[in-house]
């Protein structure tokens, strides 16, 4: 029985070394959205104090009351970790495939670039945690600073993300998902001076159409973040690009000699894998093991 245990947690590992970024993206935004829709109809049922005549309240004054505080806290906090990992795995797929180099990661102005925005990503992603945790009724101090750190380091990470995307290396991406990107970008820059202003304009005033772009901001964050997805899944290496990017058995190798990326079976998959942030790099291997797309016969 002992042993059989030891296995089980033996393979924890393994499991986790298997699951693909792009679904973990697509789960921070899945679980953001619905920790939010639950906190407003929580609230709206309980019957949350907002000012009179207003239809559309701000995020925050969604879960200011029990229960709806508690789903804020959990949900929202996890969202926050899982938002950090996400900048991780995208600083990995930024730093094989879109520092501008070549032969990889050799252009050290690119990967001091990327280092510093994804610090930027993580902290605002950690910010993230500390408003969930301290409502504004709570102290409203702390909650609007570090909802000030979220809103604007995400955008800072989203706008840097997509520069390096666009002007780096556009071939680790694709014209679709560039547009989408810049729309979002822009909507978010849009709706987070729009809101920052009213609120120091006059919040009571304006606290509809503050809401609103707060909001919209939030909805733009969710949308880049899950665009986000079409690169880690590899969705963008088509055509003559695919050739040169393909999942060999020992490229993705964990230190403990197991294939991290080799997700189906004997085939050839595609896509980032969570591997080396749990297993560890492989002597020799660099940053090869966190991927599964790897680089072939083809420099790109």
């Amino acid at each position: 029985r002992a042993r059989g245990r030891r296995h089980r947690v033996s393979a924890m590992p393994h499991m986790v070394s298997t699951v693909r970024a792009g679904t973990v993206v697509r789960a921070t935004v899945g679980l953001a959205f619905l920790t939010v829709a639950t906190t407003t109809v929580l609230t709206f049922v309980m019957n949350g104090e907002f000012p009179a005549g207003v239809l559309v309240p701000m995020i925050s004054d969604t879960f200011v009351y029990p229960p709806a505080s508690y789903v804020g806290r959990v949900g929202i906090g996890l969202v926050g970790f899982l938002l950090a990992i996400t900048v991780c795995v995208v600083r990995s797929y930024l730093s094989l495939f879109a520092c501008g180099d070549t032969p990889p990661r050799t252009n050290v102005p690119w990967r001091v670039v990327t280092t510093l925005h994804s610090f930027i990503g993580c902290v605002a992603s950690f910010s993230l945690c500390v408003v969930a945790a301290v409502n504004e009724r709570e102290n409203l101090k702390v909650h609007f600073s570090f909802a000030v750190v979220f809103l604007t380091g995400t955008a800072v990470w989203h706008a840097c993300v997509l520069a390096q995307l666009r002007y780096t290396h556009p071939r680790c991406t694709t014209c679709e998902s560039l547009a989408l990107k810049s729309v979002c970008v822009g909507a978010e820059i849009a709706s987070l001076i729009s809101f920052f202003t009213l609120c120091f304009v006059d919040l009571k005033r304006y606290y509809q159409i503050a809401a609103i772009s707060e909001w919209l901001a939030v909805a733009s964050i969710g949308s880049f973040t899950w665009s986000l997805g079409t690169e880690l899944d590899g969705k963008c290496f088509t055509g003559e690009f695919k050739a040169g990017f393909t999942c060999p058995k020992d490229t993705v190798t964990g230190m403990d000699g197991n294939s991290s990326g080799w997700m189906d079976g004997e085939s050839k998959t595609t896509g980032m894998t969570l591997g080396s942030f749990w297993s560890g790099r492989a002597p020799g291997r660099e940053m090869l093991d966190v991927l599964v797309l790897t680089r072939t016969d083809t420099e790109v």
